[in-house]
């Protein structure tokens, strides 16, 4: 929360400095238009608070809305900005007010808009990414707590407790370690999918150009080269028909990898994705190259350039999940193999595939086909999940037909995923909160908790109270900057307010929770936690914070100070 004033500029001239700064930004800000009704502070206040906001998500991040507070003196006002870092966010409305006042004095700000792209780096590296952010808004949908888990950068609680699952991207804690390592190997997946007796193309790896011929003479014509350790479509070249060829091809991968080259079959057929969550599959996405469709005027290049208007490579989400259809090496190899460039202007009504690959990254296009599905690819799909133990698995399977069975189209397996794209089935139409609720299951929630308020006069004799307690396992009790466990004392890093509790609810093992919350803590940093089964309250809260806590609270109970002794404590746990 920042105090804004308001220095001696006219009103006029301060609504067109801010006229001159949205359209600046108009580019990455859709709020902008908005304007300023009014030149008083929580006008401005509101401006640069929404400035703020879509600058700290506009490349990631999840943030609550950000707003301003008016006070009686119209030159002042409050700005509350939300933050997952910060600095951060202090470094956004700094900025954003700098560049204000520059336009003001009628300074340079061309070093602005260069300012912001460095910020944005710094999003990338400290906000929840695109998939956590998705998975996020399933969890606010259905009223799950969400908090950063183990220390680490890009890994999130979801849950409480027992009922808690920890995720980097759409990747889960519950993960097997052994399946997990397979999945980052395309060489190690294809041989543990032929040792399960599941049907995956012919292949073999290389180190080095002089080995492609006697490769082939095992995979065959036409083959794809790919390196074994790159995603995302990096480095991968599909349909090549002779050795020269594959040359290119395995010259692009080497781009892309120091390490071996897969040389694959070519399977014919599209490109699907089957999305497998807790041993069953949810979502089958077939995954198409981009393509653009002739006019008999435009090229190639001029093409793809309009269908990119709307695909802003700076934030997925800003785009729909869509990203730009790359002309690079890729592309204009595969353009070359069909007698084309970028200058080609195609036919009216020609439909010119621009990439081999069909991934999402590179612009490619996705179609829901679940109910589509085969059972007995359903099946293999899911046995691949079960016996690698991984809780959210990406197959990548091809096949002209998915509705028929592999024996009928000689349908393949190629390759997956731990963290598959949950962007995806965003765009095959999903909605973002049934992507996200693909990664949560349906067992991910709270557990019961009671809150405990007390004066700060008793909160050191009423924490020795629960400490001495004799705790069951998977009970647990927290207060500020302290925790404990089945019995066992933790140790708390005191960094952030409440760090007791939260280092309580990441256990996995807690089933139930007591957290133990003084009035003036209360005032000073909010509650503990967003919702409570039933709170016990002895100290005198202000009638706003009451409101707080009964709003809260499913159950409020007033209790007298001299209930607070071993007696009263042990019948509020067991009870």
């Amino acid at each position: 929360m920042v105090e804004l004033t308001l220095g001696p500029v006219p009103e006029d001239q301060l609504r067109a400095a801010w006229a001159v700064l949205r359209l600046e930004c108009l580019d990455w800000h859709p709020r902008a238009q908005d304007g300023m009704a009014v030149a008083h502070a929580q006008a401005l206040g509101q401006c640069l608070a929404l400035w703020s906001h879509q600058a700290l998500t506009f490349v990631r991040g999840f943030l609550a809305p950000a707003t301003c507070v008016g006070m009686a003196d119209p030159a002042r006002a409050f700005i509350c900005l939300p933050y997952h870092d910060p600095a951060l966010s202090w470094r956004v409305l700094l900025l954003g007010t700098d560049w204000l006042n520059a336009i003001i004095r009628q300074e340079n700000t061309e070093a602005f808009p260069d300012a912001l792209a460095d910020l944005w780096q710094h999003c990338r590296r400290l906000h929840p990414d695109y998939q956590a952010c998705i998975v996020m808004e399933a969890a606010k949908h259905r009223g799950i707590p969400v908090a950063p888990a183990w220390g680490a950068n890009r890994h999130w609680r979801y849950g409480q407790g027992q009922r808690s699952r920890v995720l980097w991207e759409s990747s889960s804690g519950d993960d097997g370690y052994l399946g997990g390592r397979v999945a980052e190997s395309k060489l190690q997946t294809k041989h543990a999918l032929r040792s399960l007796g599941l049907p995956t193309p012919a292949f073999q790896h290389v180190m080095a150009a002089d080995q492609l011929p006697e490769a082939l003479a095992q995979v065959g014509f036409p083959c794809v080269i790919k390196p074994i350790d790159q995603g995302a479509g990096r480095g991968v070249s599909a349909g090549l028909k002779d050795l020269d060829a594959v040359r290119r091809a395995f010259e692009l991968a080497r781009n892309f990898s120091a390490g071996p080259i897969l040389l694959e079959a070519h399977v014919p057929g599209d490109d699907h994705r089957l999305m497998v969550v807790d041993g069953r599959l949810v979502a089958a996405i077939r995954r198409e190259p981009p393509r653009v469709v002739g006019d008999g005027v435009s090229s190639i290049g001029a093409l793809v350039a309009a269908l990119n208007t709307h695909r802003d490579e700076r934030s997925l989400t800003h785009s729909g999940f869509k990203r730009p259809i790359r002309l690079d090496a890729g592309a204009l190899a595969h353009l070359s193999a069909q007698g084309m460039t970028p200058d080609t202007v195609p036919v009216a009504g020609q439909v010119v595939q621009v990439r081999s690959n069909a991934n999402l990254s590179t612009g490619g296009q996705c179609t829901d086909v679940t109910a589509q599905v085969h059972p007995e690819i359903r099946s293999m799909a899911e046995a691949i999940a079960q016996t690698l133990q991984i809780q959210m698995l990406g197959a990548d399977y091809l096949s002209t037909d998915i509705s028929s069975s592999p024996r009928q189209t000689a349908g393949q397996f190629i390759e997956i995923n731990t963290t598959p794209g949950l962007d995806a089935v965003i765009a095959a139409a999903w909605s973002v909160r049934d992507a996200g609720d693909l990664a949560l299951g349906p067992q991910i929630g709270r557990i019961a908790t009671r809150l405990l308020i007390v004066d700060d006069a008793h909160r050191e004799p009423t924490q020795a109270v629960l400490s001495a307690q004799a705790w069951q396992a998977g009970q647990g009790w927290a207060s500020f900057h302290e925790a404990g466990l089945s019995g066992m004392q933790l140790g708390v890093e005191p960094q952030k307010a409440w760090s007791g509790v939260q280092t309580l609810l990441g256990h996995r093992g807690l089933s139930s929770a007591v957290i133990l919350a003084t009035v003036r803590e209360i005032q000073a940093h909010g509650l503990p936690l967003d919702v409570s089964d039933v709170a016990h309250v002895s100290g005198t809260l202000l009638p706003v914070w009451q409101d707080v806590v009964n709003a809260c609270c499913r159950t409020v109970v007033r209790h007298d100070p001299l209930w607070l002794d071993a007696k009263g404590l042990q019948a509020m746990v067991t009870c």
